[in-house]
């Protein structure tokens, strides 16, 4: 990484704290990563490398991890204004 440019670092950083939110919420809502992957119907690996950021989610994963849990989700962007704008997802 020491040709990456510090706003590249960032955003990595950003990323992997936004995984371990995920992980954290469900452990916070008791559920194991095996209950977790049953809901989602995928393997137990795929959430171990979900959380380990082994690879890219998407936000469908994202919002099948969530709603698997019992949550619902939203995406706050913020406009080139400073406004900001919340979407269901």
């Amino acid at each position: 990484m020491a040709n990456t440019e510090p706003h590249e670092l960032m955003e990595v950083k950003k990323e992997a704290l936004f995984l371990l939110e995920l992980k954290s919420l469900r452990e916070r809502l008791g559920m194991t990563q095996l209950e977790l992957a049953k809901a989602m119907k995928v393997k137990q690996t795929f959430i171990t490398r979900l959380e380990k950021k082994v690879h890219n989610a998407k936000l469908s994963t994202i919002k099948a991890y969530l709603m698997a849990l019992g949550c619902s989700a939203s995406l706050q962007v913020t406009l080139p204004n400073g406004s900001l704008k919340t979407m269901e997802i």
